[in-house]
């Protein structure tokens, strides 16, 4: 990641997370300036809203997806991912 940064290339992260997730916010904080990442926050309210919010994330032009949440949560984008 930071050899990315090194050479100035700007990258999307798109983070998934339901609205009530207190770590969203430390997450993103992680990603500063020296890191050259530009980051999304895409927040689902149900399940069902996860495969749309990878869906939007790729059309965004995300070159990278996380999911802050727990077990469930995570798998869900996973799964979402590779579908």
């Amino acid at each position: 990641m930071r050899s990315d940064a090194a050479r100035g290339d700007a990258r999307l992260l798109v983070v998934i997370a339901q609205p009530d997730t207190a770590e969203v916010d430390e997450f993103v904080a992680l990603f500063g300036s020296e890191w050259a990442i530009d980051v999304d926050v895409i927040l689902t309210e149900s399940p069902d809203e996860v495969d749309a919010a990878v869906a939007e994330a790729a059309d965004r032009g995300a070159s990278s997806v996380a999911s802050v949440g727990g077990d469930g949560a995570i798998n869900l984008v996973a799964a979402a991912l590779v579908r």
